[in-house]
C-alpha cells in the first residue's frame, strides 16, 4: 500500500469518526443542541486543524518519498550503468585471460617440447661423449701406432741408407766387372767410351713405354722437358716380383715428352719391358 492510499485510508477514518461524531451530535442536539452544537464545532474544528496538519505532513513525506524514489531511480540508473560498464571490463578481463591462459597453456606445451627436446640432446650429448672418448682412445691407439711406424721408419731409412750404399758398391763392382768383361771380349775403344756414364743434369725418374723387339730401341716417357737429351744415360732397373738391374740405356733421340734409346750392349742384365723404370741413378741421387 502506497502513502496516499494510507492517507486515504486515515481520511476514511476521520470522515467515519466525523459521521460518528455527527450522529452522537444528533444526538445530543435532542437533549442540549447548543452546546454539543459548539462543543461538536469546536472539536470538528480541531480535528479538522489536525487533519489539513495532517493530509500537509503526508504531503510532504509524499514529496520527500517521490525525491527520494527519483533519487533512488537515478542512483539505480547510474549504478546500472556502472554495472554495464563493469560488465563490457569483466568481458575484456575475462578474454584477456582466456588468451593468457592460451598463451600460458601454450608456454607449458612449448616448455614441455623444449624438454623433450633437451633430454634428446643430452642422450646425443652422451653418446658423443661415448664416441669422443672411442674417438679418443682410436687417437691414443694411432698415435701410439705413429710412433712405431715412426721407429719403423726411421729403421727402414737407415736400411734404406745402408742398402743404397751397398747398391752403389755393388754397381761399381758391375761396372768395374762389366768393363773387365769388355776388355777381354776384346771390345773397342770406341764402344769403352760408349759406356761411359753420362746422366742427365738433373735427377730424372721414369718408366719405359714400348720396347721394339726387333731393334731393341726403347721409348721411356722422359724426354728434353725433363732434361733428359741425345747421349744421356739412365740406369734401367726393375722393382717387382723382385728389385733387378738390366743395365745402362744411351738416349738416341730425345723430343720434349719421350726419348728413345738402347741398352749399352754388354751392361744388359736382363730383359727389358713395358713398365721398368729409368732414372739418371738407381736409387734417385748422383
Amino acid at each position: 500500500m502506497t502513502t496516499l492510499g494510507k492517507v486515504l485510508v486515515f481520511v476514511n477514518l476521520l470522515f467515519s469518526l466525523i459521521t460518528g461524531a455527527l450522529i452522537v451530535m444528533v444526538f445530543i442536539t435532542r437533549t442540549n443542541w447548543k452546546f454539543g452544537y459548539d462543543d461538536l464545532t469546536r472539536q470538528l474544528t480541531g480535528e479538522r486543524s489536525k487533519l489539513i496538519a495532517t493530509i500537509k505532513d503526508k504531503a510532504d513525506m509524499q514529496k520527500q518519498y517521490e525525491d527520494q524514489v527519483a533519487r533512488i531511480g537515478t542512483d539505480l540508473k547510474l549504478t546500472t550503468q556502472q554495472l554495464d560498464q563493469v560488465s563490457k571490463e569483466n568481458a575484456v578481463a575475462k578474454e584477456n585471460l582466456d588468451k593468457a591462459t592460451k598463451r600460458a597453456d601454450d608456454a607449458t606445451q612449448t616448455a614441455k617440447s623444449m624438454q623433450s627436446t633437451m633430454e634428446a640432446m643430452k642422450t646425443e650429448v652422451n653418446s658423443l661423449d661415448k664416441r669422443l672418448q672411442e674417438r679418443e682412445q682410436l687417437v691414443l691407439t694411432l698415435e701410439k701406432q705413429v710412433q712405431t711406424s715412426k721407429a719403423t721408419e726411421v729403421k727402414a731409412v737407415i736400411d734404406f741408407q745402408a742398402a743404397k750404399e751397398r747398391n752403389e758398391q755393388l754397381l761399381d763392382l758391375l761396372q768395374q766387372r762389366d768393363k773387365e768383361i769388355a776388355r777381354l771380349q776384346g771390345i773397342s775403344s770406341e764402344r769403352t767410351g760408349q759406356a761411359q756414364r753420362n746422366p742427365p743434369p738433373e735427377d730424372v725418374k721414369g718408366r719405359v713405354m714400348v720396347v721394339d723387339e726387333g731393334s731393341g730401341l726403347v721409348t721411356i716417357n722422359l724426354g728434353s722437358d725433363s732434361g733428359v737429351n741425345k747421349g744421356n744415360t739412365l740406369e734401367v732397373f726393375r722393382l717387382a716380383p723382385r728389385p733387378t738391374y738390366l743395365g745402362t740405356m744411351r738416349i738416341l733421340d730425345a723430343r720434349p715428352h719421350e726419348a728413345v734409346g738402347k741398352l749399352i750392349g754388354a751392361q744388359a742384365r736382363g730383359k727389358i719391358q713395358a713398365g721398368d723404370e729409368v732414372a739418371s741413378e738407381i736409387l734417385g741421387k748422383r
